[in-house]
């Protein structure tokens, strides 16, 4: 595990040198949670309640502020391995003293690790100006246990998509699919507790 943790280490270290540009790039993340206030408060609004099935104003909020900061924060991994495949690089690095799956999850966690953080603190701060401070912070070990849970199923999903170019070659479509099917189905524009009782599980 020590060398993957290194090339965890050396893909976050060469990010940080470039911690401009994930400022920079932090406003998509400003744009869209003031979209999202400003489309919850008419929803809130429009019923006339402090809560819709059970979630406040304030809860939709940093509900989705967490979403947005696990897929604004994904690298495409499938693209990587499906290049890498197309080009036959693969066929160089399996002769490397390391698992290729679990080389391309530690770059990918290096390059997530940083941009989760800029964009949790950015998106964090304008939710905090409009709603107040987020949950009791007991709970938060915990959200971080789910997050990297999420990441780990995400990692695998996307893996799969990948390696699908060894099969298909292109596998942009198959990126696309997953990609809308976590907007529509994964609670990424709307929580889960507001779907029909039939369709959260």
């Amino acid at each position: 595990m020590r060398k993957y943790w290194a090339i965890f280490k050396a893909q976050l270290l060469n990010n940080v040198a470039y911690i401009g540009n994930f400022l920079a790039g932090s406003g998509a993340i400003v744009l869209f949670m003031f979209i999202f206030a400003q489309l919850w408060r008419a929803a809130y609004s429009s019923t006339g309640g402090n809560e819709i099935a059970g979630l406040s104003y304030h809860d939709v909020l940093w509900y989705l502020l967490l979403a947005e900061v696990i897929e604004l924060s994904k690298p495409r991994l499938a693209q990587a391995i499906a290049q890498s495949v197309r080009d036959g690089s693969i066929a160089y690095q399996l002769t490397k003293p390391y698992n290729f799956l679990v080389y391309q999850c530690s770059v990918g966690l290096g390059d997530s690790a940083l941009k989760m953080v800029v964009n949790a603190i950015v998106g964090g701060a304008v939710i905090w100006s409009i709603v107040g401070p987020p949950p009791d912070p007991r709970w938060w070990p915990l959200v971080l246990l789910l997050v990297l849970g999420g990441w780990g199923i995400y990692f695998c999903f996307t893996a799969l998509i990948g390696l699908a170019a060894f099969v298909t070659e292109e596998v942009r479509a198959f990126e696309w699919i997953y990609q809308k099917l976590i907007f529509i189905l994964g609670g990424f524009l709307i929580p889960l507790d507001l779907y029909p009782a039939w369709l959260q599980p």
